[in-house]
C-alpha cells in the first residue's frame, strides 16, 4: 500500500454503502526509471520475526512493485502464536498517455492461535496466561485471503475520461472457535466504473461523477461441534448469496471564485438470499428497502491559507453476514441496516514562516445513527447483534503539524513537531432490552456508547539530520472506554510511549541499506487494547472482557537494495 485516503462519515454518494467512512487505498507505485531489488529483515521480543523481499520496476510504460514476506510471532502470551505469509503484486502498463491498465494480485495467510479474554482476577494473578476454555479447545484461525484487481484508466476525451474496474475475492476460513468449529468459503465479483465529466465552462464550472457498482458474494457456512480442537458433529450449515448495487452521482460547482459546491447523490440496493440446510425454517430472503443517500457541501477558500468546508450527507449500512448470524449458527433475518446523517464542519489552514512551516486543522461533527448494531454475548459464550435503537456521535478533532527546516550546513535537515486530540461523546439514545412478553428488562437509554473512548491524544518529534540518521518519539492517551451497554465496566485509560532511530545511507549508486531499532510501550504500561464486549458473567466468575497487550518490547531491522544499472 503506497497510500491510504480516510474519508469520515457516511460517503455514499460515490463510494456505495457505509456509515462508518472509506479507506481508499492507493497502491505503492515503484520510482519513476527505478530498478531495485531489496530485502528486509526484522527481529523483536517474543520472538518476532519477519523477512520481506521487494521488487520494484519502472520505465514510461510499465511499472511493477511485487512484495513477499513472511512473518511469525510466539506472542505475549501462552497460547499466541501468529504466522503469516503475504504476497502483493501490482503491473501498471500505460500503451499511451491516455489510457492505463493496473492489475493487482495480493494473497495471504495466517496461522493464529487465540488465547481468549481474561476477568480482572486472571489478569491481575498472570495476563500472560490463556483462557482455560481456548486452551481445552484448542482456539486459533487458520484463513487464506486472495484479492485480484484489474483497472482501465482511459481518456476519452480532454473532458471525459472513465475508470472501469472488475475485482474478485477469495476468503478461506477453518477456525475452531470456543463456540464451535467454524468452515467457512467466501468469494465475491464485482465491478465498477466511473465517468468523470469536466467540460469548459464560462461559468460555473461544474466537475460530474457518474457511475455504478455492482458485488455479488457467496458464502457457505458450516459449525461443527469442537471437540478439543477437532470437528465433531455437524450444527448448522448455510449458503449466502448476496448482492448489492449502487449507482451514483456526484457534481463540484464553482459558484463563486472561492467558493464550492459538492451536491452527490446514491441509490442502493441490497438482497440476501439465505439457504440453511439445517433448519429449513430460516431459508429464505431478505429484500432491504433501496436507500437514496444524498451529500451536500460548501467548501469555502477565505484565505489563501485558510479554508472552510461544511457537508451534510447520510449513510446507509446493511448487516453484514456475521451480524445475521449468531456464534452458534442461529440466523436471525430481522436484524435491520443501521442509517445515519452526518453534519462536519472543517476548517484548516497554514502558515509559511521562511524555513518553518504551521498546519492545523479542527473538525466538528454530529452523527446521529439509528437501529445501531451491537453485539452481545450469552452465558453460553454465544455472539450475536442487535439493533440498540438510535445512538448519537458528537465530537472535535484537532490538528497540528510544526516543520522546521534548516539550512544546508546545518546537521540536522528538518525537525518536525505534530499533535492531534478528539474528544468524542457517544451516547444511547434510545436502547431498551425487552424480555419475550414485552416486558422491559434494561433501559441503557443515556448511557455511554459501548467501544468508544471519548479523548484519544497523539504527540510526536521527528527529527531528520543531513546524513541519513533520524529518529522520532510519538506518544499516545487513550481514554477509558465503556465495555458495556450498561455501563457496569469500563476499560481503563492508559498511555504508550512509542521511540525509534534509524540510519540510512547509499553506499554508491547501486547499493544502498537501512537501519531501525525502536522500542514500543517504552513505560512498560499494562493495558488492553482489544476487548471483549457485553460478556456474561459464567459460573460466578467476573466477566472476562480484557485481552492483555504486550508490555516494553524492543525490535531491530536492516535492510539491503541493490539498484540495477539502467538498460
Amino acid at each position: 500500500m503506497g497510500r491510504a485516503e480516510i474519508i469520515k462519515g457516511s460517503a455514499s454518494s460515490i463510494y456505495g454503502v457505509g456509515l462508518g467512512g472509506v479507506l481508499n487505498f492507493q497502491v505503492r507505485k515503484a520510482p519513476y526509471r527505478e530498478n531495485s531489488f531489496e530485502n528486509q529483515t526484522l527481529v523483536g521480543s517474543f520472538g518476532l520475526w519477519r523477512n520481506a523481499t521487494q521488487f520494484h520496476y519502472a520505465n514510461d510504460k510499465v511499472n511493477i512493485t511485487l512484495n513477499y514476506g513472511y512473518q511469525h510471532t510466539d506472542g505475549y502470551r501462552n497460547w499466541n502464536k501468529d504466522t503469516r505469509n503475504f504476497f502483493t503484486g501490482v503491473i501498471q502498463y500505460a500503451p499511451s498517455s491516455k489510457q492505463q491498465f493496473t492489475f493487482l494480485l495480493s494473497r495471504t495467510s495466517q496461522f493464529a492461535q487465540v488465547p481468549g479474554a481474561l476477568n480482572e482476577i486472571e489478569v491481575s494473578e498472570n495476563p500472560q496466561q490463556a483462557n482455560n476454555l481456548n486452551l481445552l479447545q484448542k482456539t486459533r484461525r487458520n484463513q487464506i485471503w486472495t484479492r485480484m484487481g484489474l483497472s482501465h484508466t482511459y481518456e476519452i476525451r480532454p473532458w471525459l475520461s472513465n475508470t472501469s474496474t472488475a475485482f474478485v475475492f477469495f476468503y478461506d476460513q477453518d477456525n475452531p472457535l470456543l463456540a464451535a468449529y467454524l468452515r467457512n468459503l467466501y468469494q465475491s465479483y464485482g465491478g465498477r466504473t466511473k465517468f468523470v465529466i469536466e467540460p469548459t465552462m464560462r461559468f460555473l464550472k461544474t466537475k460530474w461523477i457518474v457511475g455504478a457498482e455492482f458485488i455479488q458474494s457467496l458464502q457457505r457456512s458450516s459449525r461443527y461441534q469442537n471437540i478439543f480442537g477437532t470437528e465433531g458433529n455437524l450444527l448448522a450449515q448455510a449458503d449466502f448469496n448476496n448482492q448489492v448495487y449502487t449507482v451514483f452521482y456526484q457534481s463540484e460547482t464553482v459558484l463563486l471564485p472561492k467558493l464550492v459546491l459538492t451536491v452527490g447523490l446514491s441509490y442502493n440496493k441490497v438482497v440476501y438470499n439465505l439457504r440453511n440446510y439445517t433448519n429449513t425454517a430460516q431459508t429464505g430472503k431478505k429484500d432491504f428497502v433501496p436507500q437514496w443517500m444524498p451529500r451536500v457541501a460548501f467548501s469555502y477558500l477565505w484565505k489563501p491559507a485558510l479554508n472552510f468546508h461544511f457537508s451534510i450527507s447520510q449513510g446507509f449500512s446493511p448487516p453484514a453476514t456475521g451480524e445475521i448470524t449468531a456464534s452458534d449458527g442461529t440466523i436471525n433475518l430481522l436484524v435491520e441496516p443501521e442509517t445515519g446523517t452526518n453534519y462536519e464542519l472543517n476548517i484548516k489552514g497554514g502558515v509559511q514562516l521562511n524555513k518553518a512551516s504551521l498546519q492545523y486543522e479542527c473538525n466538528v461533527f454530529h452523527f446521529p445513527i439509528t437501529n445501531e448494531l451491537i453485539p452481545q454475548t450469552s452465558a453460553q459464550n454465544i455472539t450475536f447483534f442487535n439493533n440498540s435503537g438510535s445512538t448519537t456521535r458528537n465530537g472535535i478533532e484537532l490538528a497540528i503539524n510544526y516543520l522546521q527546516n534548516f539550512r544546508e550546513n546545518h546537521f540536522l535537515r528538518s525537525v518536525r513537531l505534530f499533535s492531534n486530540l478528539s474528544y468524542t461523546e457517544a451516547r444511547f439514545n434510545s436502547y431498551r432490552v425487552l424480555d419475550a412478553q414485552n416486558q422491559l428488562l434494561t433501559d441503557n437509554s443515556g448511557r455511554w456508547l459501548t467501544g468508544i473512548m471519548p479523548w484519544i491524544i497523539t504527540a510526536g518529534l521527528d527529527l531528520f539530520a543531513r546524513k541519513g540518521l533520524y529518529t522520532n518519539l510519538t506518544f499516545f492517551y487513550f481514554d477509558r472506554m465503556p465495555v458495556a451497554d450498561d455501563n457496569s465496566a469500563f476499560n481503563d485509560a492508559y498511555p504508550l510511549l512509542n521511540w525509534k532511530i534509524g540510519y540510512f545511507w547509499r553506499w554508491s549508486s547501486r547499493w544502498a541499506s537501512h537501519l531501525q531499532l525502536g522500542v514500543d510501550n517504552v513505560m512498560n504500561e499494562a493495558y488492553s487494547s482489544q476487548m471483549a464486549f457485553n460478556v456474561r458473567s459464567i459460573n460466578g466468575q467476573p466477566p472476562a472482557y480484557f485481552n492483555p497487550s504486550m508490555p516494553v518490547n524492543v525490535y531491530g531491522s536492516f535492510s539491503l537494495r541493490l539498484y540495477f544499472a539502467e538498460k
